[in-house]
């Protein structure tokens, strides 16, 4: 042992020789930095043989301390409980009861979107010449006129409401959709009656035809039968995809294409209408294996040719609004329509106003790019045309070479 391990033997104390020759190692052998570092950390930075031991000893003595322990909670855990039951399905209800047709939703429940009412009838107010099934309950016959809305008619009211009655008897309160897929799945055809309740030719179409007992059963036979006033949801969604030009419009709709096959306007005679319907039942089929003939439909150049010109004078009523017509050589005019009018009308204004440049010439109908042929039986605002302005392409004829 090293005179400076004795004296740092005696200043700190330190009885391991071999901690004191390690501190002095540590220090570079002076002393007074090793006594520096022996009271600044203690015994345990120097080491030695005696406390490598006892801290190995300590360790290993820890170590299995902790093992045991760990076992002990394992057996608690795992043997001196029963293990836990699984829980209970449950279920929950994300929404209250709501009355039947509705859905419910935070702040209580709302209608469906498209109700019947919607679908087939439109807005127009309810009567003699706007019927609705449930609003004649009475009108069959029965003395019993509880509930009846009509009620209170008149003797001669009621005989007209049973005479211009709606066809409830073979139509199904259904949307053209709806109609396609279950004509599809009867296999029969999907035949559409278009009406506008203000036109006498489609009460007279109620009263004369769709009475008539012949027509009756070749639609039982043959057709899904749905009838749409002009204004209801269906009947708007009908005359943008299938144009026609006047009421009352009938027409025969291939379940499968979508493809209108044959179509009526007016009041057809019984007679010649069910020879048609038969000669067309055996010309075309339903069957999709079967080749159909080639239906010819009428173009949109035909449709104008087909529109005459009308003096319509400008209204003074609430729903009016007011349209630019423009033209390609820079004419511009702005004129009243009322909203409510069909956009047919706006045809017939601008063939009479314009007819020294029109003539028998062909011109195109456009808003916002979009050719207006295909809207030509919804009103102006239905169409979006309120306040809009319209270019009007009249299409030069062609020189011959």
């Amino acid at each position: 042992m090293s005179d400076n391990a004795v004296t740092f033997m005696a200043i700190t104390g330190c009885e391991d020789s071999a901690m004191a020759e390690n501190f002095l190692e540590m220090a570079g052998s002076d002393v007074e930095t090793a006594i520096s570092l022996y009271y600044e950390h203690g015994p345990n930075l120097g080491g030695g043989a005696n406390n490598d031991n006892s801290r190995a000893q300590n360790n290993q003595t820890t170590e299995k301390d902790d093992i045991a322990m760990a076992e002990r909670l394992q057996q608690e855990a795992y043997q001196a409980q029963e293990p836990r039951a699984a829980d209970a399905a449950t279920h929950e209800r994300l929404v209250g009861d709501v009355f039947p047709g509705t859905w419910g939703g935070i702040g209580g429940s709302f209608n469906p979107l498209h109700n019947t009412e919607d679908l087939i009838y439109g807005r127009q107010q309810r009567g003699i010449f706007n019927q609705r099934d449930d609003m004649f309950a009475s009108l069959s016959g029965s003395d019993d006129e509880t509930g009846d809305e009509f009620a209170g008619m008149t003797e001669g009211q009621r005989k007209l409401a049973l005479l211009f009655r709606p066809p409830f008897d073979i139509m199904e309160k259904v949307d053209l959709e709806t109609a396609k897929r279950k004509a599809n799945l009867t296999k029969k055809w999907v035949l559409v009656n278009i009406q506008d309740s203000g036109d006498f030719q489609c009460q007279t179409l109620n009263r004369d035809f769709w009475k008539s007992s012949t027509v009756k059963e070749l639609v039982r036979e043959h057709f899904v039968f749905v009838q749409y006033q002009k204004d209801s949801m269906s009947g708007t969604e009908y005359m943008n995809f299938y144009p026609f030009e006047k009421f009352p419009h009938i027409a025969i709709i291939d379940p499968i294409t979508g493809e209108r096959t044959k179509q009526w306007e007016g009041v057809p005679k019984v007679s010649k209408w069910c020879d048609e319907v038969y000669d067309f039942l055996n010309n075309f089929s339903v069957d999709p294996s079967a080749a159909n003939p080639v239906v010819e439909h009428k173009p949109h150049e035909q449709i104008i040719a087909s529109i005459k010109p009308v003096e319509h004078p400008e209204p003074t009523n609430a729903t009016t609004t007011r349209i630019q017509i423009r033209l390609g050589d820079g004419t511009r005019v702005v004129r009243k329509f009322d909203s409510e009018s069909p956009v047919r009308v706006i045809y017939e204004a601008v063939k009479h106003q314009f007819a020294d440049k029109v003539g028998s010439k062909l011109f195109t109908l456009a808003s916002q790019r979009e050719n207006l042929i295909d809207k030509l039986n919804l009103t102006i605002s239905d169409a979006g045309l309120k306040n809009a302005s319209i270019l009007m392409d009249i299409q030069e004829p062609e020189d011959d070479e």
